[in-house]
Parts: C-alpha cells; sequence; structure tokens
C-alpha cells in the first residue's frame, strides 16, 4: 500500500511516494510558476503525482498540501495569495476525476503540524502551535490532540490577520511573509 503525498506551495511543488509507515520511497519537485495560470499549475501537480506513482502496486490515495485559505472539508483551495488565480478550485476533485483514488486537501501549516505531531519534534504531543514564515505566513494548531479547523476550516488563518500600517490595513503576510522581507 502507498501514498502520493502533493506539497503545492508558492514556489515550488514537491509530490512523494511514501510506504504506510510514511517513509519517502520516491520524491520529484519543480517550480510552480503561478503567473503561467491555474491550468499550467495543475499541469504540474499531475505531471508529479504521475512522476512518483509506483505502478503495480495499490495506492490508498493522494494527500495535498496546499497555501491557504482552503476549505479542507470540501476539498477546496479558495483564494491563496500567492497563487492568483486560484479561487474556489476544487482541487481534490479534480485529482480524484484524474487518479480515480481518494483525494484530501489540508492547509499546509496544519500538514506541517500533522507531520511533527507523528514523526517530529510534537511527537507524543495532544497540544502544539506550528508557524510557518514562507511565501506566506501560517499557523496550525492541535489542542486537545484535534487539529482545530474551524467551521469551514479556516480557524487558524494567521496570515490573513488585518494590521493598520501607516493608517492603511494591510493584511500581516503582505508586510511580513518572506518576500515582504526580501524588499
Amino acid at each position: 500500500m502507498r501514498i502520493i503525498a502533493v506539497d503545492l506551495g508558492g514556489t515550488r511543488i514537491r509530490a512523494a511516494c511514501l510506504d504506510e509507515k510514511l517513509n519517502i520511497l520516491q520524491r520529484r519537485e519543480t517550480l510552480t510558476r503561478p503567473a503561467e495560470g491555474q491550468a499550467a499549475v495543475l499541469g504540474r501537480i499531475e505531471d508529479l503525482v504521475a512522476a512518483v506513482w509506483p505502478g503495480e502496486t495499490e495506492v490508498f490515495g493522494i494527500g495535498v498540501s496546499s497555501p491557504g485559505p482552503l476549505d479542507p472539508y470540501r476539498g477546496v483551495v479558495l483564494a491563496p495569495p500567492n497563487l492568483p488565480d486560484w479561487h474556489e478550485v476544487p482541487l481534490a476533485g479534480l485529482l480524484e476525476g484524474g487518479f480515480a483514488v481518494p483525494v484530501r486537501l489540508g492547509k499546509d501549516a496544519n500538514v506541517a503540524l500533522l507531520a511533527e505531531v507523528a514523526h517530529g519534534a510534537a511527537q507524543g504531543c495532544r497540544h502544539a502551535i506550528y508557524l510557518t514564515l514562507s511565501t506566506g505566513i501560517g499557523a496550525g494548531i492541535l489542542c486537545d490532540g484535534r487539529l482545530l479547523l474551524g467551521h469551514s476550516g479556516l480557524a487558524t488563518e494567521v496570515g490573513s490577520m488585518m494590521l493598520l500600517v501607516n493608517g492603511v490595513a494591510k493584511r500581516l503576510e503582505m508586510e511580513a511573509a518572506g518576500p515582504a522581507l526580501a524588499r
């Protein structure tokens, strides 16, 4: 039994084939190039999944980590600032249709938190907070052993918090994420 993992980021897309203990058996990556549009990025995701597909071995499903905001219940990418034309994209459904296995979509910071709980620094913890500062700013929160998602999966969208900067309302990640720090 194998699992396919996809990490969709604003800069890179990565895909891996994992065994049931989450050991990476095969891995590929490419640049996201979001300026080329949603269809081109979707094509790159599909190409990477196909490249790590294990042939005759059964695949349990595909797990996708994506920048937020997104709705993990519906498998829809809502409007991430680093993927400009991704508005209400039913990514899980599109991949299910193409690969005929179940697909689950999670916000990148939540997925990273779950990885830390499963195999990393938060292993065995019932409470943990994971913060990420990259192309965007994200957070994942584990409270009493449960991932904090909220009604529509937006509970920990810290990068979308509003700040007043010189009297102008701005999103936190537009002022403090990687690209802003580089500027």
